[in-house]
């Protein structure tokens, strides 16, 4: 096993531990002619510097502060998700970043098509695909055995994080609701909530989330 994980990691130098787990369970599977002989368990501890997520989504609640959004986007380090196209419209706008509807991936029935932006690593729809999202990590997906579409794809890039930054906007979209009653707002910030708590308790990540 020593050689096989040796060879694996020169292989694949940023492997996650939660991928090497896998791959050494199956290994340990395949050893026993694919059906364990005893109880298998595996732990992987990888030191290296935290990875960073920003996950925004939302327009911030005054006008005057897409800037500030647009700024953020711009300046954090680590990786960068824009869940919601009106939040990608406004960071398009103001970093002057063409944004394309991503052509190349099949069609989800749940989660609407990604998007493709310069200095971002997913572009997303907002709330539809949030939700799925948290529904994914509620039932403890496995990324590896599901047909890729944006959710999976933001999930997993949240499961291979450390700190996860979410930035979310409190500006009602008076296009999809009465201001008066925000339903999309509070359905928006209580997803994300219940994504960072469900990466916080049961995946042990760090999540912090500001409001714009």
């Amino acid at each position: 096993m020593d050689q096989f994980v040796r060879e694996e990691i020169d292989r694949h130098p940023h492997i996650s531990a939660r991928e090497l787990s896998r791959l050494l369970v199956a290994k340990a599977e395949e050893v026993d002619g694919l059906s364990a002989k005893d109880d298998i368990t595996c732990g992987v501890v990888y030191f290296r510097s935290p990875r960073q997520l920003l996950v925004m989504t939302g327009a911030p609640f005054n006008r005057a502060h897409d800037q500030d959004l647009a700024k953020m986007a711009e300046r954090t380090a680590g990786r960068k998700v824009i869940c919601g196209g009106t939040t990608a419209n406004i960071i398009s706008r103001l970093l002057n970043r063409t944004l394309q509807i991503d052509m190349r991936q099949h069609l989800h029935s749940k989660v609407p098509p990604s998007a493709r932006m310069e200095g971002f690593d997913l572009v997303t729809e907002g709330t539809l695909t949030l939700g799925e999202v948290a529904r994914l990590l509620e039932q403890g997906f496995a990324p590896e055995d599901m047909r890729s579409n944006p959710a999976v794809r933001l999930a997993t890039m949240l499961l291979d994080s450390d700190i996860v930054k979410f930035a979310v906007g409190t500006r009602i979209n008076e296009a999809h609701q009465d201001p008066n009653i925000p339903v999309e707002l509070d359905l928006r910030r209580n997803i994300v909530k219940r994504i960072a708590q469900l990466l916080e308790s049961k995946y042990m990540k760090r999540a912090l989330i500001q409001y714009l």
